[in-house]
């Protein structure tokens, strides 16, 4: 007897915690507006998405709603309500025809029953362009330093107008004057071979800063709202031990956090490395994925409509094309050569 009530015990709490994990449900996205990837959007879009159950409107705040644009930067926007499932974000400012618009949803997002939005989701779109029958003119030539690799764009000096940064032996500094005129107004990192360089908010205070990847280093310069910038710290990247170490690099937020990332191809090491933002204007190198013999040119999207950033690179040798596919933890899986490219 003693055996059998033992034995009915048993099953009573196999049952009852089976009952409580089917209970539970991941929160999920349903729909997105703007749709993913869109490339025609207007720059005062309102970005909204819904959510397949209701969602604790608590849990809806600007550490869990993030939302950049590729040249513009962070934006601080309000965040309403349709309904009970539906969330809206207007952001304060508009965004800049041509950039590329990241939402970041965190999952510190949940629903009213608690389930939470695991690995969060991440909306990528493009702001519009005026349709114009014109035509472009040579307008004006600067000299920029010895073996420029790149150029960065953004407003650097939150004065509305897209501000440029271009890589080489020093980081040359060029502000816009609204009218399509540029002034050199100084350079960072001196003497230091800067083979990639972008514009990123690395701690989000709303002000553009400066990566750099010298080497086998990332450079970080803090931007101060005025177009000057002052060195922060760097991070170490592996290295083949030659003086030839190239790279690219590409951005996005790859853990969900609300924080944008990097992704760094090395041609001479055959490795594509992810740095995770710490938050604090500081990286740290999470891993490093060995992709083909020279990897080379890199970007990041939602590939596969999972509501992560993907990896997509060349090989600049065997002429073929990887896929990094992200899970939503940063954490990837690469695909054997999708393309040999012409």
């Amino acid at each position: 007897m003693k055996h059998f009530i033992s034995s009915v015990k048993l099953i009573s709490l196999v049952l009852l915690l089976l009952s409580a994990s089917s209970s539970y449900a991941a929160l999920g996205v349903t729909s997105v507006s703007p749709t993913q990837n869109n490339v025609s959007v207007a720059a005062s879009t309102t970005i909204s998405v819904t959510f397949d159950a209701d969602i604790d409107q608590a849990t809806l705040t600007a550490a869990s709603v993030i939302v950049y644009g590729s040249i513009s930067g962070k934006h601080t926007g309000t965040i309403s309500f349709t309904g009970t499932s539906i969330v809206n974000f207007d952001p304060d400012n508009d965004f800049i025809a041509g950039e590329i618009v990241s939402a970041i949803l965190t999952s510190d997002i949940e629903s009213d029953a608690a389930d939470p939005l695991t690995n969060g989701y991440e909306l990528n779109f493009t702001i519009g362009t005026a349709s114009t029958a014109g035509t472009l003119e040579y307008y004006e030539s600067k000299t920029i330093e010895h073996n420029t690799r790149n150029i960065a764009t953004g407003d650097i000096d939150g004065d509305g107008d897209i501000d440029l940064i271009t890589s080489g032996v020093n980081c040359s500094i060029f502000k816009n004057s609204g009218e399509g005129t540029f002034t050199k107004t100084g350079t960072i990192q001196e003497s230091q071979h800067s083979q990639f360089v972008e514009l990123l908010d690395v701690n989000a205070d709303g002000i553009l800063d400066v990566i750099s990847v010298v080497g086998t280093s990332v450079y970080i310069y803090l931007g101060n709202g005025s177009g000057e910038f002052t060195f922060n710290n760097g991070i170490s990247l592996p290295n083949s031990g030659s003086d030839n170490e190239r790279h690219e690099m590409t951005m996005s937020d790859f853990n969900q956090d609300g924080l944008i990332d990097l992704a760094i191809s090395n041609i001479s090491t055959g490795n594509v490395s992810i740095c995770l933002n710490n938050g604090d204007a500081t990286f740290s190198l999470l891993n490093s994925y060995t992709v083909g013999s020279t990897p080379r040119s890199i970007v990041s999207g939602d590939f596969n409509g999972d509501g992560y950033s993907d990896i997509a690179v060349n090989d600049y040798s065997l002429d073929n094309l990887y896929i990094l596919q992200n899970d939503g933890t940063a954490a990837f899986t690469l695909s054997s050569p999708m393309a040999t490219l012409p």
